[in-house]
């Protein structure tokens, strides 16, 4: 359900939070002041929740290809 993004490798905490801003600007969520991400590494099935405000799309003009 919802937007989904897939990180390559080993992401740090930062790399999973920019994402989840990212992956919130996609959602229902937009234009709420901060949503609950959910996210999972690959060789884990725990689900964990992070808490981030969805990014502006002037935010995220740098990771667009």
């Amino acid at each position: 359900k919802g937007s989904t993004i897939v990180l390559k490798g080993e992401p740090n905490e930062d790399d999973i939070k920019v994402a989840g801003e990212i992956c919130g600007r996609y959602s229902k969520g937009k234009d709420e002041k901060k949503i609950k991400i959910k996210y999972k590494k690959h060789e884990n099935d725990k689900y964990n929740i992070i808490e981030v405000v969805p990014a502006k799309d002037e935010d995220i003009k740098q990771y667009i290809i």
